[in-house]
Parts: C-alpha cells; structure tokens; sequence
C-alpha cells in the first residue's frame, strides 16, 4: 500500500501523462492549422517547378492535401525537428485529418495517441478514400474492446475487408520490398534488419543453423553464458562464415572506410595497454584496440587533420577534392537547423551565389555550405536567405522572420516574429 507521498508521486506522473497528451494534441493542431494557413505566390510556383521536377513530387495521399515544401522547411526549423521528420509529420497530419475522421476526432479527445493515429494512417497510404474511411470504422469499433498492439496485428485484415484488391497490392509490394541492410556499429558489433522470401528464409535459417554447429562455442572468461547465449553467438558467427565461404575471402567486394582516430590514441603508442575510440564514417564507433582486426588484409592509407584555414581559395565554380572533403568533414550534415541529411550527399552550396565573370577566389571555406536539393530550392525560390558572419556560423531566416544561427555549438534561434492575439481572441470569441 502507497504511503501518501507515495499516492501524490503516483498522482504527479499520471497528471504529467495527461499534460503531455494535451501538449501532443496542441502540437498537432497547431501544425494543422499553419499548413491551412500556408500560401505560395504564383511567382513562386513558376520559379520553382523546374527544379522540384527533378525530383519526386511530394504529394498528398487520395483525399487529403498536399505538403507545402517551403512551410515544411519553415517549420522543421521552428520545432527544432529535421526537415525528412517534419515532411513525414506533415503528411501523416493531413492524411489523419482528411482521411480517418473517426480517428482524428479520437485523438483530438485524448482518447488516443499519435503515434497510434499515425501507424494506422501510414498501413493504410495505399488505399482510396472510401477504403480509408472504412478501415477508419473497422478500427474505431475494434480499438474499444481489444488492446491497440492487437488492433494493429489485425490491420491487414481490416485492409483486406475494406479492400481486397489492396491487399493484394500490398502483397506484391511486399515482395518488392526484400532487403538485406547492415546497421552502423554498436559496441563492435553490427545488426542485419532483413525482409525475405518464404522459402529462401527457410534455407538461410538451416544454412546458419547448420554452420553454428561446426563453429566453436566463444571463450570469454568475463561472461556468465548459458548454452542458449552460446548458440546464438555461434549462429552470429556463422553469418561472416557463410559470407567468406561464398565467394571467398579474395573474391569479396572492396569497401572504402574513412577511420577517424586522435593522434592521442593509447592504442597508437606500442607501451601503452590503453585504448581509444576510433569513429569509422558510415558505420560507427570501434574501440580503436580493435582495429587491427578490423583492418585485417586491408590497405590503409594514413591522412593528417586538414587545417581547412590553410585551404586556399579556388577560382572554379566546383570545388576540388581536397576543398570538398575538408569541407564535409568540418561539417558532417547540412547546415540547415536540425538537418540530419549526411554532407556527403548534399551540394556544396555558393552562399554569395557564383558569378560567371571569372572573379577569383569565390569557391572558398567561408563561402560553402552542404545543402540538400530541398534545401537549395528554399534558399533560392522560398524566401529563406543565408549568411556566414564567421566561419562555420551559418545565419538563417526563415520567410515568417524566424532566426537562427547553426554552427559547431548546435542550433540556436535568435529573433521570433511578433505573436498576434487573433487566434487566442477568435478561439475565446
């Protein structure tokens, strides 16, 4: 039994829970209602539609608006989320809303939350309108009487009722959607999320099984293991096992690893036992006394720490090797706020746009930034200006007068615009 600090504990978390329900439900309504209220110019449209071409067009699911690219932008930024999460959010909003009424309004009276809205709007992307408005009434009857976990197990069923030509659609894609992905590095070890075939998850599963027996069990004199522990690191090894015998260790495919170590390292000097952290880009972090294994039959070639101070300016529009690669490494994601979007794959972006009149010394440190397509487009067509006062500080403002400065501190807002009392007023009126 509680004692009565204990009851008003317990009465404190439960109060915390409902306010972050109500805090949940303002956020989703507020972006809502922003996104009603978002307009582009004509102007805006034209100058734009060649490049967003290029790319995939972000469109709305059947019955529900599109996302507006620039607002999505806009308000990534003011949320302090990355702009691939706000698209996401923006989509599912807007879907949720339009497309599942029941569950928009069971949300709104707390009665579920978002994630949970969210995951049935996203299993049911694939469907009309009407078929997403019946799955809307399948689950809001189930959801009273079953848990939710259980109310999403039988989604599939509920698509297949209210559209038996989706499912099997989704059946195809499915299959279309097979992979085999390696995760970045936890601790020196790596996970495998895969999505197979029936039958060829059956042979993979006796190939391994089959394998771990002939392997011998680990030795860790630092690990209490139980037989089954011992089974599955024998099957883990497997995996490598079956990956060697396959084509062989000389036929495997190459891979080029940048390894990031401190000139510091214990692990660089012969008498010293101690080890660092070595960070390989792409994968993640190795105790860098681990390397040696790792590196194993592998050509390394060792750079120093480039002073991109020293870098001199450069006179062509497209930056060299050198250039690029100082510039990426000083900063590893796009220097939109909370962007998240790996440098490598972004352009390096003229800030004082590049003239054609062949004046020097324009492609330089202090005036590169990795942005992404999207948020190029913003930068150019959107309304968002972008200035370096010093180096690596990038200062944005945004089209509504949002401002903010990225540098290597994180991401810091500066000026907000001016709060008006209409929406307060006409809600209260």
């Amino acid at each position: 039994m509680l004692t009565a600090k204990g009851i008003d504990a317990l009465q404190l978390a439960a109060d915390a829970r409902r306010q972050r329900k109500l805090a949940q439900i303002a956020e989703v309504v507020g972006l809502a209602r922003a996104a009603e209220e978002y307009h582009v110019t004509r102007s805006d449209v034209q100058d734009a539609v060649e490049q967003v071409a290029q790319e995939a067009a972000l469109t709305g699911r059947l019955g529900a608006p599109a996302v507006g690219e620039f607002f999505a932008l806009e308000a990534a930024a003011v949320l302090g989320i990355s702009p691939g999460a706000m698209f996401m959010k923006l989509h599912s909003i807007l879907s949720v809303q339009h497309r599942h009424p029941l569950m928009w309004q069971r949300f709104l009276a707390g009665e579920l939350w978002w994630h949970e809205a969210a995951e049935v709007e996203d299993l049911c992307s694939g469907l009309t309108l009407e078929a997403a408005r019946r799955v809307d009434e399948l689950v809001d009857v189930a959801r009273r009487t079953l848990a939710w976990s259980t109310v999403v197990q039988r989604m599939p069923h509920y698509i297949a009722l209210a559209s038996p030509d989706e499912a099997q659609r989704q059946r195809q894609r499915q299959a279309a959607r097979r992979h085999v992905r390696v995760s970045q590095f936890e601790h020196g070890s790596a996970r495998i999320d895969d999505l197979l075939d029936a039958r060829d998850a059956v042979d993979f599963e006796g190939a391994i099984s089959e394998l771990a027996k002939r392997l011998p069990d680990p030795d860790d004199p630092h690990a209490v293991l139980t037989a089954d522990d011992k089974r599955q690191i024998r099957r883990a090894a497997a995996v490598g096992e079956l990956a060697r015998a396959a084509l062989g260790q000389d036929a495997l495919p190459t891979h080029t690893l940048v390894v990031h170590m401190d000139a510091t390292d214990p692990a660089l000097d012969s008498d010293d036992d101690g080890t660092g952290a070595a960070w390989v880009e792409g994968w993640g972090t190795l105790l860098s006394e681990d390397l040696p294994r790792f590196l194993a039959g592998s050509k390394v070639t060792v750079r120093p720490v480039v002073d991109i101070r020293r870098l001199a300016p450069e006179h062509q529009h497209d930056p060299s090797v050198p250039l690029r690669f100082a510039v990426q490494q000083r900063h590893p994601a796009e220097v939109f706020p909370y962007g998240t979007r790996p440098s490598k794959s972004c352009d390096l972006d003229h800030i004082e746009p590049y003239r054609d009149d062949g004046t020097p010394g324009q492609t330089r440190p202090g005036n590169l930034a990795p942005l992404s397509r999207r948020v190029h487009r913003a930068k150019t067509f959107g309304g968002f200006t972008l200035r370096q006062p010093a180096p690596g500080a990038f200062h944005w403002r945004t089209p509504s007068g949002w401002e903010f400065v990225v540098d290597d501190l994180g991401v810091h807002r500066i000026t907000s615009p001016p709060r008006s009392c209409l929406l307060y007023t006409s809600d209260a009126a």
